[in-house]
């Protein structure tokens, strides 16, 4: 077989794509003077040829607006990515990446065996360890990582699949909950929780972790989340809400004594509770997205508000039975009725 051509140093990104017809395809990517330069090589007659002095992008966003060959996930081809992460991170190259409308999956049948077989066992296992998500296979990757796509509902996204951790990889993670449990002092015998990563501009991931996988409650979600702040604070507070974790964001959000009410002994106390509290909420947004999180959860969540006030004035009955509930620890019960709010009047 034809050896690829070689990838020059300083390559940004570079693309290696193969049909099912035997044709293959070559792009590399790398910095001109004040701009990048995309050449483009195709396997002729047993040798590649070149498409001559390239063509000038801004940007790699720029270059794969330009040129559908590069962002384009057909059905047919295999398309092996490497990118400069430094310059961009292999998940937001996938994220903006598209697989076409209305294709279906790939088909090992339309493929030499030697070529399909571990492509599709690498399907296969994806199938296996998230058996809930709606897979639509795409054969590709980025820096060695598995790239296949989902339907999402209204399109197919292609996501970075992690086969060794056995997870999707997102731009980032938003925010993620969590709580555990011990039972009779033998150590934690429950942990879980819920993340909501950012898989693509405008599209979040919500799924369950630890022993959440487990319970009927928590299921893999996908969901719109708007770029303004003001609307993103207003999605986010209802996938706290959804997520049944109104407690932990108003423990993690919410001041404590607004009046100052509170003797150095007192205040230590409620520190150091809330320091060993077993339910956690980590957002990782923005103090203009925070304000309308909060705002929103005050709005749409009785449970949020009754907590936000028992920290805001902790010597009231309220405050007071909330300390009582944080003092029980991580008892198996104990987490459960603080979690929903079962723990005053």
């Amino acid at each position: 077989m034809t050896r690829w051509p070689d990838i020059p140093d300083g390559t940004i990104l570079s693309l290696r794509r193969r049909a099912n017809n035997g044709k293959r395809q070559q792009w590399v990517i790398a910095s001109g003077v004040n701009d990048l330069i995309v050449r483009h090589s195709r396997l002729k007659g047993g040798s590649w040829h070149d498409s001559g002095a390239g063509d000038h992008c801004k940007d790699l966003a720029d270059a794969l607006r330009r040129i559908p060959g590069l962002r384009v996930l057909q059905r047919g081809f295999i398309s092996e990515y490497t990118v400069d992460s430094a310059s961009w991170e292999p998940a937001v190259l996938v994220s903006r990446l598209q697989i076409p409308a209305g294709e279906s999956a790939e088909n090992p049948d339309d493929w030499p065996a030697e070529m399909a077989d571990e492509w599709a066992d690498s399907d296969d296992a994806l199938a296996e360890w998230a058996p809930q998500l709606p897979w639509v296979p795409r054969w590709a990757t980025v820096n060695g990582i598995r790239v296949s796509g989902i339907d999402v509902g209204r399109y197919v996204q292609p996501v970075l699949a992690d086969e060794n951790q056995e997870r999707l990889v997102p731009i980032r993670v938003i925010a993620r909950s969590g709580s555990h449990s011990e039972s009779c002092g033998t150590g934690v015998s429950w942990a879980g929780g819920n993340t909501l990563s950012l898989l693509a501009p405008g599209l979040g991931y919500s799924h369950p972790w630890g022993d959440s996988t487990e319970s009927d409650d928590c299921a893999d979600q996908f969901l719109d989340l708007p770029d303004r702040p003001a609307q993103l604070g207003r999605r986010l507070a209802e996938w706290v809400i959804d997520t049944h974790c109104e407690v932990a964001a108003a423990l993690a959000l919410e001041p404590l004594d607004v009046d100052g009410t509170l003797d150095d002994e007192e205040r230590r106390a409620w520190k150091k509770a809330l320091a060993e509290v077993p339910l956690s909420l980590d957002v990782q947004t923005d103090a203009d997205v925070l304000k309308p999180l909060r705002e929103n959860l005050t709005l749409l969540s009785d449970l949020y508000r009754r907590t936000r006030d028992s920290l805001a004035w902790p010597g009231r009955d309220e405050g007071r039975v909330l300390a009582q509930s944080l003092g029980d620890g991580p008892v198996n019960g104990a987490v459960s009725r603080l979690a929903s709010g079962d723990w005053g009047p």
